[in-house]
């Protein structure tokens, strides 16, 4: 670097407020359009943080895990069964080739992982010393793979990366490895970045990281900074498709756009969505949020992105708002809070759809879940088009628990069946985190989230640092949530056996019909509305309780859906004694359940044997 360039990225990094104690990355590659290669000089210096001495250090190459139809990254594609790389030809693959690696300025020996091309160890000569640090140097050309694998790489108009560079493994009780398997989830330490990047005059660079222009900026020569970072991820295109957002906080990059919006009302929308997020957590610390249409894609609202255009269900303005909050609040943690997301993501994933949830009922509580459809002749009668859009999270859930198709929210993301890392375990995570503000109140959680977030932003953290916060604001015994609820997939499920109504007192019987105990919800219902509400506990067996005759004709448990539950259909008892409990209704061709109904289903069968006429 000139004298002057180096000066300029050290006022850069005092503005940063630089903190001595994280791990560093210089970079300085060129782009080989030509060839398809990236030609990289990289230094990282890598701090001991922790108080055991480490003999070795792992880096992550996860450039190199396109290397052959072998890794785990082409086994992990064979399994969900796309073919492309297990049978992908050499020009469409992508490799890394090291030419030197030196710790401290000596050469040193490395070797990848057995079974897995994508780690890479290296043996130290002297032990590192917890709190003290080492620098790493490597001399590397990365060939740039197909984007049609992972949706990372080589694309129609340039190169979209992600996972391009060496970065240290992160040791937290024992080095945390992992191979890069298509579910972006890459465990890292918060680092500060300095990228040179030199490629051709004609492409357009986008990065999550600050792009500032040096005194003497050379016209195909790029400079990017990022602090506290944990991802890089480039555009590199010959078009210019990133729209940038000033909001009132921070300013939003990304290629998510709509036609039909205009710039005006984008922004106010964006705004909005920001100051949400931070409303339940806290100020994003960064300047900037770098949201690209690849990432979002492979994390979509699902049921929306996957109709056709020409149905169109929902306006623009509601399609476009909800997929760039999700996308948004996705973005907005990952990139404050630091965990372990293949081994511990159900807070992450729970706390994202949680705020999806928040945000739809607070802006579009008149959304349903079908949309416009909901509305049509011949639709509108079922009970399905009745439903809101927030209904859908408990509706697949129990789905997913009546075939049994459900796992754990602890079981390990790589061990997850497609579905359930998709869609079930997300909304599970969600529907516990709405069931534990029902029971403790809204301000109980709600301060638990920010307090966890302001201790934990730019930090390596856990869900169990959550749990500490949490259960100590709150004299209630969470055991049941953080057990069963988290580490199970036992269901819940609950019903009144009983309610007998003595002078001015009932005597309600609730019965525990599966083997997970949880609080449950008491209420008593007339017309539709709440008159009573109560939190039961304990309910292991049978558990019988007295509460006070009110203006209330029905019990219910369960009425607001709190909590997911296994069947809600055996939740009500009617004060007055009657055969039935609840009416008979029938109903034409296949619905949903309707739990104030008893249902009847009838579909008409016509056949005719052409045969003896």
């Amino acid at each position: 670097m000139t004298k002057k360039l180096t000066i300029t990225v050290l006022l850069l990094w005092i503005h940063f407020g630089i903190n001595a104690q994280n791990n560093s990355i210089k970079i300085h590659a060129v782009l080989d359009e030509v060839q398809g290669l990236l030609k990289i000089q990289q230094d990282i210096v890598f701090y001991n943080n922790s108080n055991q001495q480490l003999q070795e250090i792992y880096l992550h190459n996860w450039a190199n895990s396109y290397k052959h139809n072998k890794t785990p990254l082409s086994t992990r594609l064979i399994k969900d069964y796309k073919k492309s790389l297990y049978f992908a030809k050499k020009k469409d693959r992508g490799y890394t080739k090291i030419h030197s690696i030196a710790v401290n300025f000596k050469p040193t020996k490395f070797n990848e992982l057995k079974n897995q091309s994508d780690i890479i160890k290296i043996d130290l000569k002297t032990p590192l010393a917890p709190k003290d640090s080492v620098l790493i140097s490597a001399t590397y050309t990365v060939k740039i793979p197909n984007a049609k694998f992972t949706g990372y790489g080589k694309t129609k108009t340039g190169y979209h990366l992600r996972y391009w560079y060496l970065t240290p493994a992160v040791y937290n009780n024992g080095w945390q490895l992992m191979s890069n398997l298509n579910i972006d989830d890459l465990f890292e330490n918060p680092t500060d970045f300095t990228i040179q990047l030199e490629a051709p005059k004609a492409f357009y660079l986008e990065s999550n990281l600050y792009q500032y222009n040096p005194i003497k900026k050379e016209k195909n020569h790029h400079y990017l900074v990022g602090h506290q970072k944990t991802d890089v991820i480039l555009n590199i295109s010959l078009l210019k498709t990133y729209h940038t957002f000033n909001t009132k906080n921070v300013v939003v990059k990304t290629n998510i756009t709509q036609k039909d919006i205009q710039q005006k009302l984008s922004k106010d929308i964006l705004n909005r969505e920001i100051l949400f997020i931070e409303s339940y957590l806290g100020k994003y610390p960064h300047n900037e949020i770098f949201i690209d249409k690849i990432t979002q894609a492979k994390n979509p609202i699902y049921g929306l992105n996957q109709l056709p255009n020409f149905l169109r269900p929902f306006g623009d303005v509601f399609k476009w708002d909800i997929t760039l909050f999700k996308a948004l609040t996705k973005k907005f943690i990952e990139n404050t809070l630091h965990f372990n997301k293949r081994k511990d993501y159900w807070l992450i994933d729970g706390l994202q759809t949680y705020l999806m949830m928040e945000y739809v009922q607070k802006y579009y509580p008149e959304i349903k879940l079908l949309g416009k459809v909901s509305e049509t002749w011949g639709v509108r009668k079922f009970n399905i088009a009745k439903l809101n859009f927030n209904d859908k999270y408990p509706f697949i859930y129990q789905f997913s628990a009546r075939q049994f198709l459900d796992q754990s929210l602890t079981t390990r993301a790589d061990s997850l069946s497609n579905f359930n890392r998709k869609i079930v375990n997300k909304y599970k995570a969600a529907l516990g985190l709405r069931y534990l503000r029902g029971y403790l109140g809204d301000s109980v959680l709600h301060q638990a989230f920010k307090e966890f977030y302001s201790k934990s932003t730019s930090k390596i953290c856990s869900s169990s640092d959550f749990q500490k916060i949490l259960t100590s604001k709150t004299t209630k015994n969470l055991d049941w949530f953080f057990g069963d609820y988290l580490q199970t997939n036992k269901k819940i499920d609950y019903t009144i056996q009983k309610a007998v109504v003595k002078n001015d007192s009932v005597k309600v019987t609730i019965k525990n019909k599966r083997n997970i105990t949880a609080p449950v919800a008491l209420y008593g219902v007339k017309n539709k509305k709440i008159i009573f509400k109560k939190w039961i506990t304990n309910v292991d067996s049978t558990k019988t309780i007295s509460i006070k005759k009110g203006d209330f004709d029905k019990l219910s448990l369960n009425y607001e859906q709190l909590y997911p539950e296994y069947n809600t259909l055996n939740n009500w008892k009617k004060l007055k004694p009657s055969l039935l409990g609840k009416p008979i209704q029938f109903k034409f061709l296949k619905d949903i359940e309707d739990p104030y109904y008893n249902q009847i289903y009838y579909q008409p069968e016509l056949k005719y044997n052409y045969y003896d006429g």
